[in-house]
Parts: structure tokens; sequence; C-alpha cells
């Protein structure tokens, strides 16, 4: 009897050696040598990540994302660039007017009529178009829902389209017009750059009609082309800037033909005042294409990935 109680004993305590929770010498050996490598480990909201480093970026004060205050510098310069254009043409260009006038020759002279067009363009592509493109990103007042912002960036196109439909109406009337020897249509780089543009923002307004306002198509599909309308808004708005700044450059170089400018008239505002308008317009382009920046992402190397980093910038 007392031996079947010894052997009863010993089986119970040769169980217990053998459990999970009570490991032999074997076992704690084998479960040191799968213990990770956390010599080179980084701790990040409480995870650890054996023998990984997580490099964060620096925190600048101009970012991105973009700082509100861009989007108030981007708008300052908006007024400015129609302020200057404006000014040009009023003081120096002789105003606007709604029809051709006499030129005392027996003819009819269509340049006030035609300064309808600078300033109409500037206000389709330097005021409205790129305030439809800032709306989304930063709009005029914080916390308005993107529905309301959605409203608004269709809004500003309609605006930013009939100034552009006006501005090259009013072009192609004072060409028309123009007594006693009409001026042709479409003779320049600049006429059809701007044509090119106007095409681009037409079809640009039908996709985003037919696609978000009121959509026709499915929602997998609307997400698919979301990306590429943005990319195709700002190429064509960029377009915009580049119909501008060479229709500037036309204007002037027809100034200084005309007027026979020399020497320190080459200097006055008349030609300066378009020149600065050409700086705003890059000032403009690079105020608003910089909120669509994206934040710098944290980078995640191995020990592995960062010795070959330096060993590729040593050997450089």
């Amino acid at each position: 009897y007392c031996k079947r109680i010894v052997l009863i004993y010993c089986a119970s305590v040769s169980k217990a050696f053998r459990s999970p929770g009570f490991p032999s010498q074997g076992s704690q050996t084998a479960s040191k040598r799968r213990t990770p490598d956390t010599s080179n480990t980084f701790v990040a909201n409480g995870s650890t990540m054996p023998n990984e480093e997580i490099v964060l970026p620096a925190k600048l004060a101009i970012g991105p994302p973009a700082p509100f205050y861009f989007s108030i510098f981007a708008r300052a310069t908006m007024l400015a660039l129609l302020i200057c254009i404006g000014h040009w043409v009023q003081s120096y260009l002789g105003g606007v007017s709604m029809h051709a006038t006499d030129d005392g020759k027996g003819g009819a002279d269509t340049s006030k009529l035609f300064n309808w067009h600078p300033i109409l363009m500037t206000l389709a592509f330097g005021v409205f178009m790129a305030e439809a493109l800032l709306t989304y990103q930063v709009p005029l007042w914080p916390g308005i829902p993107r529905e309301t912002r959605k409203k608004i960036h269709w809004g500003c196109h309609s605006a930013a389209i009939v100034c552009a439909l006006l501005g090259v109406t009013a072009a192609f009337k004072s060409h028309s017009l123009k007594k006693p020897t009409p001026i042709p249509d479409l003779y320049s780089p600049h006429s059809f750059l701007g044509m090119t543009t106007l095409v681009m923002v037409g079809l640009q307004f039908l996709v985003g009609l037919t696609s978000y306002v009121a959509p026709r198509a499915s929602l997998p599909f609307r997400l698919a082309l979301g990306p590429v309308h943005k990319f195709a808004g700002y190429a064509t708005w960029s377009c915009g800037l580049a119909a501008m700044a060479t229709g500037l450059q036309e204007k002037v170089t027809f100034l200084q033909l005309g007027k026979a400018l020399s020497g320190d008239a080459l200097y006055g505002a008349v030609i300066r005042l378009p020149a600065v308008a050409v700086v705003l317009l890059v000032v403009l382009a690079v105020s608003v294409l910089y909120h669509q920046v994206p934040p710098a992402q944290p980078l995640n190397t191995d020990k592995t990935q960062r010795e070959g980093l330096l060993e590729s910038v040593t050997q450089e």
C-alpha cells in the first residue's frame, strides 16, 4: 500500500514538471534564444517593434501642411493682382468701354472694349478659380461643412467660366469692330494657349457637374475619378496663369512698338505694372499649390536599412 502511494506521488510531481506553466531548463534556454533583440527598439504609443526605428520628420514653421496664414497670404495676393491690373488698365490704357469709339479719323477705336479682356481674365483665373481651389483645404470661414465647401467650389468655378467667356468675347469683338481694318483672330501663341485652356476648363466643368454636383456615375467610379479630377483642375489653372502671363507680355510688346518707347520710357509704370503682375502670378501659384503638398510621413527603418544608408552616404 505504501509503495502504491509513493508511485502516485512521483507520477504527479513528474506531470507538474512537464506542464506548460513550469518550463524545463531546455525550454528556458530555447525561449531565451527566441527572445527578440530589443537593443535598438523604438517604443511609440505603447508598441514595441524589435530591431526597428521610426524616424519622425521635423516640424517646420511653414509646414506642410500649410499653416492658415498661407491662405491669407494667397487671398491677399489675389487682391493685389486684381488691383494691379485694374490700375494699369484704368490709368495707362484708357479705361474700359462697352462699345467702340470714334478715333477722329473716320475709323473705330476698340482699345477700350478690348481692355475688358485683361480685367475679366484676372477675375476668372486670378480670383474666382484660385478661390475655388483653396475652398476645400482652407475655406474663408473655418468649420464649413463639406457640402457647403463643394457648393462654394462649384459657384466659384461657374463665376470664373462666365468671366472667361465674357473676356474672350470682348477680345473677339474688339478685333471684328476695329475700323478701317479689322484685327485677325487667333494669330499668336497667347491666343492658342488661351483657347486650349478654355477647352480644358469646359471639360473640367462638365466632369465635375456630371460626377459630383449632379452625379450620374457610381460611387466607386467617383472615388477613382477624384484624384484625376483634382490633378486636372490644378493643371488647367496653371495653364490659365501661363496664358495670362503671355497675354501681358504680348500687350507690353504692342505698347512698346506702337508708342515707340525707348530710353527712360521703358521703365515707366505702363511697362512696370504688367511686370509686377507677372511676379504676382508666380507668387499666387506657389501660395495656392503649396496647400496641396502632403505632410511628411514617418520613416520606419530597421538596422540593416540604416547601415545600408550610412554606407551609401559614406561612399558618395
